[in-house]
This record gives structure tokens, sequence and C-alpha cells, in this order.
């Protein structure tokens, strides 16, 4: 049996239930006729427990709602928008819907009701929870996006970093973050972004802390990216082989969460426009991404000579 006690439920300013008192016996079936907005769907939520009345009381079998009891025990609503099994009756399609409310509360799971379709609804909760519980790791680097792609610029501490990534910025790139990146895990990828405290923000020495969003405009920055590459700057050692071709059997790779980023280390020096070769280092990668290899295509300008060579000979 339920009965309602002077029932009032109001939204903002206009009284939907207004006082509403009656009896539903147990054993009968009742319907609710009414025209659009005359508070039969507010009705059933008040006594399904899934409201909080402004006055008045809802008893279910004798026990109070919202005091002894939360939801109303063995009971199976749908409310406008049914998805019911079709070779179910609607008999048993609620009594499904009881049940799972039973089991819920026997195994302290909760149950949360939407509007949206099933499958968009698995969709999204996968993709926030795969973000909520993603492995994260930080980083020390300025991260950019050149070109499209998500750039990480690591060094030593003074090696003039965040001063190419002002250069870069200025030449119409997107800072992300600086000194500090935050990275995610989120399925296959890896994501970066900024800590709170320093979005935005970019350290220049001898200058102080520069807002990018207020000094290049909102373009100029991104809340997060993923990242595609990781180069290394590092000061320029004389006795050290570096890549001149681009053919040697030297590819390495940052791993970060167990992805494996490409990595390109880069000498510094007087006299190099650091800014110009980390964008001619992003753009190589693009053309290797499309299938086109300056690299190799030198390398067969050689051999082609080579053997044009041979036979003039």
């Amino acid at each position: 049996m339920i009965q309602l006690q002077n029932v009032t439920k109001r939204i903002k300013e206009n009284t939907v239930l207004d006082n509403v008192s009656y009896t539903f016996k147990s054993g009968f079936v009742y319907g609710l006729y009414g025209q659009n907005g005359s508070g039969k769907t507010m009705l059933l939520r008040a006594i399904s427990g899934l409201i909080n009345l402004d006055s008045g009381s809802i008893f279910i079998d004798g026990e109070k709602l919202h005091d002894k009891i939360e939801f109303p025990p063995e009971t199976g609503i749908v409310i406008e928008n049914m998805e019911l099994l079709p070779e179910c009756s609607a008999k048993r399609n609620l009594q499904m819907l009881a049940k799972i409310k039973n089991i819920a509360d026997e195994r302290n799971f909760p149950i949360f009701q939407t509007e949206m379709i099933t499958g968009v609804v698995s969709s999204e909760l996968m993709n926030t929870l795969e973000q909520k519980l993603a492995r994260e790791t930080l980083m020390h680097g300025v991260f950019l996006n050149i070109h499209g792609k998500g750039v990480i610029i690591k060094g030593d501490s003074g090696i003039g970093k965040s001063e190419i990534a002002l250069e870069l910025v200025k030449r119409g790139h997107l800072l992300v973050a600086d000194d500090a990146v935050e990275l995610y895990r989120i399925g296959q990828k890896i994501v970066g972004k900024a800590p709170a405290v320093l979005a935005n923000l970019l350290e220049i020495r001898g200058i102080g802390v520069i807002d990018v969003s207020k000094m290049f405009g909102i373009s100029a920055i991104l809340d997060r990216n993923d990242v595609d590459l990781v180069i290394q700057l590092e000061r320029w050692v004389p006795s050290r082989e570096y890549t001149r071709v681009g053919v040697e059997e030297n590819d390495i790779s940052e791993d970060v969460l167990g992805i494996k980023i490409p990595k390109i280390v880069v000498p510094v020096s007087s006299g190099r426009s650091m800014s110009v070769i980390i964008e001619a280092a992003v753009m190589n990668m693009r053309l290797r991404d499309v299938g086109i290899d300056s690299s190799k295509e030198f390398v067969e300008r050689i051999l082609k000579n080579i053997d044009h060579n041979k036979q003039e000979q």
C-alpha cells in the first residue's frame, strides 16, 4: 500500500504537486491521467524516491520514504523514455528492474539512471574511467604542438628550452606546458598537459614568468595534446658522432609508461637556430609518416651516381 499525505513539490516558481493526498491499495492497478505538465511524471518520481519533497510524506507499506527506506522495495519503474525488452511483458520488465535494485542492495554497488542510449553511456563511461584511472608520471621539459605533432623538448637546466619554446610560439605553434609536463597513458597513447598552477605560463630567464595566452592570444595555447616526439637537447660535444645522413641504425625512443615515443637527440651550439631545426625535425617526421624519406632518397641518388660512373668506366 502506498499512502500520500499532503505531498507538495515546487520547481522554481511553479508548484508541480500541490498538497496531494491519496492511498493506493495493494492488489489494484492504477493509471494516472492528465494534461502535459499536470504532475504525473513528478508524482511517479516522488513515489519512487527519486526526488525530495518540499513538504508532505509518502509511506510504503507503513514505512516512511526517505526516513526508514530510500527506495520502495521490490519496485521497478520506467518513466517517459522507455526501453523495455520487447519479448517480455510489461510486468516482467518491471520485475527485472526491481530485481536489479535488490542485487545492488545485496552487493552494495550504486545504480544510476540516464536518458542517454545504453551504448553511448557505456562508451562515455569507459572513456571517463580510463582518463580518471590512467597511469601518470611527470616529465621535466617543454611541451608544444608543432605542425600538428605533440613535441616534448627536454634538456639540462639552462640549455634554453623555454627560450626555444617562446620562439616557436612566436612562429605560430602552440604551447601546452612549460617546465613540467603531466603525462597520462590513455589506451595506447600518451597524453600530456600542464599542471594547473603552471597552465599557460612560460618562464624566461632575465624576464620572469609570462602568460602566453594573454601575450599571444588564447589561440597560442592548448590544454592537452598527444605526445608524438621527444627531442633531447644536449650541449655540443665535438668528440661525439651525431646523426648526419639520417639512415644510421641508431633509432632511439623514450619509454613513457610502457609506450615507446620516437626520440631525437639534437646538439646545441652557438649559431644554430634551434627553433628552425626543431620545426624541420617535425616536418621530416610528418613526411616519413606518409612514406617520404629524404635520407633514403639521398642514399639512392648516391648509389645511382656510383652505378652511372662505373658504366662510364
